[in-house]
This record gives structure tokens, sequence and C-alpha cells, in this order.
């Protein structure tokens, strides 16, 4: 039913009606453009507009040593920045980063005077030193900042040949670059807000991070063995040094040194300095190798104990003309003073029991010849040329320790199966990586190196090589150390040097029941003053780290009225009597100790320097604790 009004109007209504329904096609055609044919290309637009997109990745899992000290860590920085074309708290601000920076205000002033949307007060800041300025900046208007993370090296040079290097993204060397792929975190591209001010609200979402690896290192040895090595080192003007310690049971490595080391901080780009020499680098090892014809000897039966030796005087011309000479003149020696007093000729002499094929295999069965396969970049092999390729003169060069070449590892692991009861073990430097151990003792062995028997007669021949023979300078008095000098001519353009020598010790601690290989090599010690001998060089280095461990461990002496005065560590903070509410006198104490007393009053400690111990502490024993306080702490020798 209509109505007059309806017709006066009705044009006029049907007209408005089509109009309403145009411009509702027109709105819809839109909507279906921009949600369906071009949702892609607005959503971009958008996305330009609000949202900021950035790779990301997952923090790089930590390199660790046994003990859980960390050895390689991600260190976050921040930068602080104020936008001074808006309003910002200037008092505040000014007031808090010069207490924090120990600058003066008027120095932060004349920064925030200009007007700029990015002004940066301070850059490049560790999170250990400016910890007061993030927990207060919720409550300064205008501050803001921006984070980054790095890779950090606690202890800086400290093991860097086995940890190497990573720095701006790329790894360059050692366990960094070995196992990079396992210590990257995941990466993805994460989407930070837009605001209208141009500023980014960061997304924190969490990627998946790198896996931690722990090491078989133990720090405390590791600092022993490097600061030993570098005062032996020193001391006979030597090149350049490397050395390493061993547990002969597991195989574990306890402490690797090559003094051809970098501090990973200070991003150092050349490569040569963070070369792991104990494991790249072959020599020839001279008397240290002896052990090889002797075992193969003894595990035949050619010789025995009871058997004695014509040494000749020191001097012994052999079939083909070439003069073979000792250090020192002897005559008749028992098989025990042949090996006691490292005569050249005797072992010449035993090595003609042998068939050139059961010295190379003995040579093969100690582990010479062929890489260990340590989980460790540019191991080298060595040199050991198939007996078919012997000379005459080789069986009796080999012998003692020449035509054959090998690394401080290598020599290590041989030790270790003397040691252990006659058992080659693969090295291991990783103990486990995320939560896979990888450090099992199983399917560990080799294979069997010599009898038991022969390894017990081994140690108490190296036992008298220190306690009466070449290895004196090794001796500790009431603890029984076992081992055996090398001094050898470095073969240089075909032909040995008269000047330059590589001067070693193997070495196995306690002999009666060993916990420790270690094994020291020198390179090029001063020959002028009579430093080249093994005994005169690396033989004290090893004492002094046996002393060292012996402090460390608190190791009962075998005969305490005889032995030396070793000073047994008394300098423990005890923590039975410990006063909760002062600082406590750090001075005396290792860092280890320190860092221990600190955590149980609940400060933090900020210590230069690793070796040695503390000498100086910055905050006086006795005061008041304030739990904000940093004790600063100086460590040396």
């Amino acid at each position: 039913m209509t109505t007059s009004l309806y017709n006066q109007y009705r044009v006029q209504i049907r007209f408005l009606a089509s109009i309403v329904i145009i411009i509702n096609i027109i709105f819809l055609f839109k909507i279906f453009t921009v949600q369906i044919l071009n949702h892609d290309k607005y959503i971009q637009s958008l996305n330009e507009e609000t949202v900021k997109i950035l790779k990301k990745k997952g923090h790089r899992g930590k390199i660790i040593d046994r003990n859980n000290e960390v050895l390689a860590d991600n260190m976050q920085k921040f930068d602080f920045w104020v936008n001074t074309a808006e309003n910002f708290d200037t008092l505040k601000i000014v007031s808090i980063f010069s207490e924090t920076f120990n600058k003066p205000k008027q120095y932060y002033l004349d920064l925030l005077s200009d007007k700029t949307p990015y002004k940066f007060i301070e850059e490049n800041i560790e999170k250990f030193y400016c910890k007061n300025i993030l927990l207060s900046i919720g409550e300064i208007n205008g501050l803001n900042y921006t984070r980054s993370e790095e890779r950090f090296y606690p202890y800086d040079n400290l093991a860097s040949n086995i940890i190497g290097e990573f720095n701006s993204g790329q790894a360059t060397s050692g366990i960094e670059y070995l196992f990079d792929e396992v210590l990257s975190g995941d990466e993805a591209n994460v989407k930070h807000r837009k605001l209208d001010n141009g500023e980014i609200e960061y997304n924190d979402t969490l990627i998946a991070p790198g896996e931690d690896i722990v090491l078989t290192i133990d720090l405390e040895l590791q600092a022993i063995l490097e600061n030993e090595l570098k005062k032996g080192v020193r001391k006979s003007q030597a090149v350049s040094g490397n050395g390493l310690i061993v547990n002969p049971y597991t195989g574990e490595i306890l402490a690797m040194a090559s003094l051809s080391n970098s501090n990973p901080n200070k991003h150092n780009h050349n490569l040569n300095f963070y070369r792991n020499t104990t494991i790249s680098n072959s020599y020839e090892p001279g008397s240290t190798f002896k052990i090889v014809a002797l075992a193969a000897a003894l595990d035949s039966s050619l010789i025995t104990l009871k058997d004695s030796i014509n040494c000749e005087n020191g001097k012994f011309i052999l079939k083909n003309g070439h003069l073979l000479h000792d250090h020192e003149p002897r005559g008749q020696l028992s098989i025990s003073d042949v090996f006691a007093y490292s005569s050249n000729i005797g072992m010449a002499k035993i090595s003609d029991l042998l068939t050139d094929q059961q010295l190379y295999n003995k040579s093969r069965d100690f582990g010479f010849g062929s890489k260990t396969g340590i989980l460790l970049p540019d191991e080298q092999s060595g040199i050991l040329r198939h007996f078919n390729e012997w000379s005459y003169q080789s069986s009796k060069s080999i012998a003692i320790g020449q035509e054959i070449s090998c690394t401080s590892l290598q020599l290590a692991m041989a030790y270790s199966s003397i040691a252990n009861g006659g058992y080659l073990l693969d090295p291991i430097i990783i103990k486990s990586i995320g939560n896979t151990n990888l450090s099992s003792n199983n399917n560990r062995v080799i294979r069997k190196v010599l009898t038991y028997e022969t390894s017990r007669i081994l140690i108490d021949l190296l036992r008298m090589v220190v306690s009466k023979g070449s290895g004196s300078n090794a001796y500790i008095s009431g603890y029984d150390v076992a081992g055996k000098t090398g001094t050898a001519q470095k073969f240089i353009d075909g032909s040995y040097s008269n000047t330059e020598y590589i001067s070693s010790f193997a070495s196995i601690f306690p002999a009666d029941s060993p916990k420790y290989v270690c094994i020291i090599s020198v390179d090029s010690p001063d020959k002028s003053n009579g430093k080249h001998w093994g005994n005169v060089t690396a033989a004290p280095i090893v004492k002094n780290i046996y002393k060292k461990i012996i402090n460390l461990e608190n190791m009962e002496s075998d005969s305490w009225a005889n032995s030396e005065n070793i000073d047994i560590n008394q300098n423990l903070i005890n923590d039975d009597y410990m006063n909760l509410d002062v600082i406590p006198d750090f001075k005396g104490k290792t860092l280890k100790q320190a860092i221990k007393a600190s955590n149980k009053i609940g400060i933090e400690v900020d210590p230069s320097g690793f070796l040695g111990l503390v000498v100086w502490q910055s905050i006086e024993p006795g005061s008041i604790i304030n739990k904000k306080d940093i004790c600063k702490l100086k460590i040396g020798n």
C-alpha cells in the first residue's frame, strides 16, 4: 500500500536508495580488493609503516671447563642515547652518568646540548659497569638504550689455543671453529614494532640457543701449565714451547698450552697466534722415544733387566762408518742404567736385537705416525716411514728418537699407555655437548700396547731416570716422579742443526699410582749457556708444575721426613669462621678462593689478572659490607 507522501517523493527515494546501493557496492568492492585481491600488497605496506623485521640469532653456546668455569661466553653491551629534540630529564641523566663513569657533569651537559633524534651518551658498555643505569632507566624520562651481544673470553688468552676465537659472526680457530655449527643458535626473522616517533620497540622473542660445550680442561691446571711454561721458556731464552697434562686412565686432556697464543678479546687476525702446537707441530722426540725400542725388546723377551750392554766408553762406529756417541762416556751398563743414563749406544745395540718390522710395529702400536683423532683442528700425524723404506741405520736412529717425528699429544698418549698398564687410549678434549656425554670410557681403548708387567718395568726405569739419571732436575724429594728427557737436534734444510734443539721431558706422576702424564717441549733454547739439554730446560718446568699441583691438591708426600718444603696451601678462607657482615681479607688467596668467599657474603669482585694470588683489594678488610659494592682485586705472583 502506498501513500500520497510516498508517491510525492517516490523518485527521490528510489534515487537515494540507488545511491546507497551503489556506494555499498563500491565499498564492498574496495574491501574485496584490499582484503582479497591486494591483500599482500597492503600488508607489506602496513608492515613497512609499523613493523621492523630483523634477523635474530639465538645465543651462542658457551664453552666451559670441567669444573663449570666459563671459558667463552656472550657479553651484552649497551649504547645509551637520548632524542634531544624532545623533552628529557637533563638533571637525572647528567647526574647518573657522571657518577657511574666518573666524568664531569659538564661533559654530559655539552653532549645533550645538540638537538638530534639520536644523541649517544655512552656506547659499547658492558652490563657489569652500567647495572645502576639499567635499573633506573624506567624512571628517567627520555633515556633510551640499544643492546648488542659480543663473544667474551673471561680469562683472556688462557687456553686460547684450545678455545679459538669467534668475532663479528665468524669463527676462526679452535673449538669455536670446529664446532661453529653446534655452538651457533637458530636464526629467525623477528618483528619489532615501529612507534609513531620513529623509535623501535624491540621484541624480546627468544630464539633457540646453540649447545654448550664442556671441555675436559681444568682451568687451574691450565693456568699452572701456561704460567710455568712461560717462565721456563723465558729463563732458557727459547723461541717458544708447548705442553699438556693428561689423565692416563681416561685419556682426558686436563691442560694443553702453546705459547704462540693470543688474547681473543683483542681480535688478533694473525691465525698463527692461535695455532695449537701440541698437535700441529711435529718434531724429532729424541730420547723420550727410547721407551718404544725398550718396550719392544722387553715384550719379546729379547732382554731382561739382568742383562748388561757394553756402551763402548761413549763412542761406537756403526758398520756403515757412522760414529754414534753418548753424552757421557760409560762402559758396561745394566739395561736399567742404559735407560737411566740415556745411552744412545746402548739403545742402538738393543735395536739390533729387533727386526725392523718389530720396531716399526711397536712404534705404530704406541700411536706414532698417525693422527690421534682429537676433536681439534689442524692435527698433524708426524712422520714414521714404513720399514721397507728404512736404511741400515734407520732402526738405530729411530730407537734413539731420530728419523721420526711426533707431536706432543702423540707422546703424551704413548706415555699414558705406560702409566695405565699398557692401553693406548683416544685423547678426549670434549666432555659433553649439550646433554650428550662424550667422555664415557666405553670404546676409548684403541688397543693393548704392551703387557702390564712391561709397563711396570718401564715406570720403574723412568723413576730411576729422575732419581739418579738424566732427568734429575725433575726430582722432588718425598714425591715419586717418573720421566724421560729428550734433547734432539732440529732437522733444518736437510741436515741436523748444531745450534737449534728441541728440549723435552715426558713424565708420569705419581709413579706408583699415576694421576698425570705431563709433556713439556721447548723450542730452540739457548745452547750457548748449555740450556739446550732436556734436563736443564724442560725437566725443571715439569718439576715446578708438579709442585704446584701438590700444593693445589694438598697431596701427601711418600716420605714427609725427606720432602722438600712445599708450601701446602694454608690460605683457604675458613667458611665456618667467616664473618658475613664484613669484607674478608682476600690477600694471599687464589682467585677461585676469593670468588667463592665473595659469593658467600653476597658481594661482587672485579679481578685483574688470573695467575697467582690476590696481592691487592680495593675495599679494606673488615669494612662493613654494602651489597652494591664491587671489590676490585689484583692478581699476581
